[in-house]
């Protein structure tokens, strides 16, 4: 199994992070063009889903911070 993820890793799913643009591109290199794309979907969503919890989370985080910081002003919103 993990010779499989290895070579899954070196040889079949390609990431790049275009950091300026805010992009994550995959590919997915497979003699079958179809279970190519649907692994390369199957992975955009995983990645959307991780990008969303990780978002909300920070969002939330920084509320709270904004919140605590209300308080000890001692100003109301």
């Amino acid at each position: 199994l993990q010779d499989a993820v290895k070579k899954f890793d070196e040889d079949v799913r390609k990431v790049h992070v275009d950091e300026d643009a805010g992009l994550v591109h995959v590919r997915v290199y497979w003699h079958d063009a179809k279970q190519a794309a649907d692994w390369a979907n199957a992975l955009a969503v995983e990645l959307n889903e991780q990008m969303r919890t990780q978002a909300v989370a920070e969002a939330k985080s920084s509320i709270a911070f904004l919140e605590r910081e209300l308080q000890q002003t001692g100003l109301r919103a």
